[in-house]
């Protein structure tokens, strides 16, 4: 029998039997509607308020004594460049791990160039969300993701919006980039949008209501179609700290 979740869940399978363990979350919920209500409805989002103020304090202070921070990444060659002592030019380093990364860019200049052409000082995150949970507190007073004797947002997981945005300094601990869900909801979003037209479909409707609620600059990022996103916010009742 086909369902409301059928094209979400299932694909063309050659009469595969196939099983998907999200099946009986999506059995509660009489249609997608019903479901991108409950999804959005338990998520938090931050005041536009706070979004503002952290543009005008912590990213227009940027500079040597504010080094913005970024995640670690693999392919930190990619991303960052140096300019090395005596050299007219900026290079490149690989790292062997987070650890070295960040001790590396604790001790030289390390910068993000940006599609404008800044060039921004940067400095290695220490375990990957560290200055994002400090951003989080700063404006909002809510300690998330620092364990259950620290957390008095518990069993909510600090999710990113935008496409490939934690190496890029203006993104990472934006609070317009950053929303917090349910952890039994979020790896919906984690997931790859080759692999999965559940997380595509709710990557682009977060990106379209991000963008509506805080209307910031992004680039190469797709989102629902407009009708989908107003009827969204229109049904639905947010929650901001």
């Amino acid at each position: 029998m086909k369902t409301w979740y059928n094209d979400l869940l299932f694909k063309e399978n050659n009469n595969q039997i196939v099983k998907n363990g999200l099946e009986p979350l999506f059995m509660m919920f009489n249609s997608k509607e019903d479901f991108i209500k409950h999804f959005v409805e338990n998520t938090i989002f931050f005041k536009p308020e706070h979004i503002e103020e952290q543009a005008e304090i912590f990213f227009n202070k940027r500079g040597d004594k504010n080094r913005l921070p970024v995640r670690y990444s693999a392919q930190c060659e990619n991303y960052f460049y140096f300019k090395a002592e005596n050299s007219r030019g900026y290079s490149v380093k690989k790292f062997k791990n987070k650890t070295e990364a960040k001790n590396f860019s604790d001790k030289n200049a390390l910068y993000y160039k940006t599609e404008a052409g800044e060039e921004i000082l940067v400095r290695i995150d220490k375990d990957g969300n560290y200055e994002v949970r400090n951003q989080i507190y700063n404006y909002t007073g809510i300690k998330v993701s620092q364990g259950a004797a620290i957390s008095n947002y518990s069993n909510y997981t600090i999710s990113h919006i935008w496409e490939n945005s934690t190496t890029n300094p203006l993104y990472f601990t934006a609070l317009w980039n950053i929303v917090l869900i349910p952890t039994y909801l979020a790896f919906i979003l984690d997931k790859s949008d080759e692999h999965s037209e559940l997380s595509k479909m709710m990557k682009n409707l977060m990106r379209g209501i991000c963008k509506k609620l805080y209307n910031r600059p992004v680039t190469n990022n797709s989102y629902e179609p407009n009708d989908l996103i107003d009827k969204t916010l229109n049904n639905c009742k947010l929650t901001f700290i």
